[in-house]
């Protein structure tokens, strides 16, 4: 019936006070097959005899349930909608674009890209001029896939991916074509969120890591913003709750020596009456960016910020004021309806790559800018950009996504000259 293998032991780890049991099982069980598989447990050496054993007979029921599941005949589903095959892809607009990005140049090409997540295509309201096909998660990460591709990037920033699909498809796909990639949860619970790739023969990870904006806050080095949050109620509890965050990538050129490019990735809070946490958020984010720009900086070294990211926020806003000016004061109209007010402020020169495109966001009911890639203009030139879809191209179109726009936003696409 049973047979335990010689590869077996019960030892005890004594650093932690535990003990563990393995050993190797095979069992015949009628009509289902063979069992087998390596059985470990590991238990506090204070647990019971009758504790171990239980915990162990969990797992092997656990598995003859997962052989049960193996074992069932297939089973017919019926959809609700209507089964078709998916055709060959389309002649997409994008393709257009790809003509100014064939050959490969010593500058560095960077793409920004918010490519809608599935899980706000569930929702039939969002997007009614779509067909199912069209939404399709299956379809539009293939289109996403080829666009991409097509503008021989180094850097890729993207917003909105989701878990599963950057786990099953974009991670191994991108790999493939010589990158490497990070991806990070929304706060590290939400399943969409940030990813960078980075094509390894021209850069180094040195790290990766994600900050969640109404975490830092709390931070010692935030103690003014938290006590101005604090003291507006509906404010603190608008800030507070959200799981917006940052992507931090930290590259070493591989041609130069100390040499450091400091990548950040965001995806600003979205709601419409939300200037203000969006203007906390992205204060936060560059109050954070210059001390690390500082730490990779303090033996000489040169350091440059490409800040790419889904800012929720068109031209006219204060996030982007603040970007390019510097500054907001505390007597700004975003502060009229708060009490103890401060000035917010930031020491980079940053520049629009992209300056102040009309469309970077083309749906039915709204059409305006809300993607930038931004840069130091006193350490990285903008050589050139692709120039995005006209008018004319996008008003074929109730709204993206479409057939041939795999998202509702459109990528950015630059050529930096790092000086």
């Amino acid at each position: 019936m049973g047979e335990i293998r010689e590869t077996a032991y019960l030892r005890e780890l004594t650093a932690t006070k535990q003990c563990e049991l393995m050993f190797a099982l095979k069992v015949d069980i009628e009509s289902l097959g063979t069992l087998q598989e390596e059985v470990r447990a590991v238990r506090q050496l204070t647990d019971t005899v009758e504790s171990l054993l239980q915990h162990i007979m969990n797992k092997i029921k656990h598995s003859i349930k997962v052989l049960k599941e193996q074992r069932r005949p297939p089973a017919e589903i019926v959809s609700e909608n209507k089964v078709e095959r998916m055709g060959t892809l389309p002649t997409c607009p994008f393709e257009e674009r790809h003509r100014f990005t064939t050959e490969k140049l010593d500058k560095n090409k960077v793409v920004s890209y918010n490519i809608l997540s599935n899980r706000y295509t569930e929702a039939k309201e969002q997007f009614p001029y779509c067909s199912p096909q069209t939404l399709a998660i299956d379809y539009r990460k293939q289109l996403i896939a080829k666009e991409l591709t097509g503008y021989q990037a180094d850097i890729i920033c993207l917003q909105e991916v989701d878990s599963a699909i950057y786990t099953s498809y974009y991670k191994n796909e991108f790999k493939s074509k010589g990158y490497q990639s990070f991806y990070h949860r929304k706060g590290n619970k939400i399943p969409e969120g940030l990813t960078c790739f980075f094509n390894k023969s021209r850069f180094k990870k040195v790290d990766d890591h994600q900050i969640i904006y109404s975490t830092l806050i709390k931070n010692k080095s935030f103690t003014y913003l938290f006590n101005f949050v604090k003291s507006n109620v509906d404010l603190k509890e608008s800030f507070m709750k959200q799981l917006t965050s940052l992507q931090v990538t930290v590259l070493k050129l591989a041609w130069k020596k100390n040499e450091y490019i400091v990548l950040a990735n965001t995806h600003l809070f979205y709601h419409p009456d939300a200037e203000l946490v969006r203007i906390l958020q992205v204060n936060i984010a560059t109050t954070y960016l210059s001390s690390l720009c500082g730490k990779y900086s303090q033996n000489g070294e040169k350091v440059r910020l490409i800040f790419c990211g889904d800012f929720n926020s068109v031209p006219t806003s204060p996030v982007y004021e603040y970007m390019m000016n510097k500054r907001i004061e505390r007597s700004h109209r975003i502060f009229e309806k708060t009490r103890n007010n401060i000035d917010l402020s930031h020491n980079f020169q940053f520049e629009s790559a992209y300056g102040k495109p009309k469309y970077t966001n083309y749906t039915d009911d709204f059409k305006d800018c809300l993607d930038y890639i931004f840069v130091e203009k006193n350490k990285i030139k903008v050589d050139k950009v692709v120039p995005l879809p006209t008018e004319e191209e996008l008003s074929q179109h109730q709204g993206l996504p479409n057939d041939v726009f795999p998202s509702d936003h459109l990528a950015l696409v630059t050529d930096l000259e790092l000086v």
